[in-house]
């Protein structure tokens, strides 16, 4: 039986639906030792009222992925990043 040495690795979306889990998820990847990597969900309409980048929650979830980034945990974005996300841009 051939044994591949491939890493695994935790994508993430983000959106409304998982703010809350987040930091949990940061904490899991730290304790089973594998990367984590943050996306932010897209939206095209431009007056989606769901839209995450309006969102003051948001907003402080990438500030404590940042936070946690810059202690060590194993989030593989870069913190310019973070910050572009942050801003929406």
């Amino acid at each position: 039986m051939k044994h591949f040495n491939n890493k695994i690795l935790i994508n993430c979306v983000i959106n409304n639906l998982n703010l809350d889990e987040i930091e949990e998820l940061i904490f899991l990847s730290r304790e089973l030792n594998i990367n984590i990597s943050f996306e932010p969900i897209c939206f095209f309409e431009k007056n989606n009222k769901d839209n995450n980048f309006n969102n003051k929650k948001y907003k402080e979830i990438i500030l404590k992925i940042i936070s946690l980034k810059k202690k060590g945990y194993p989030i593989i974005n870069s913190i310019t990043y973070l910050k572009n996300i942050l801003e929406n841009k």
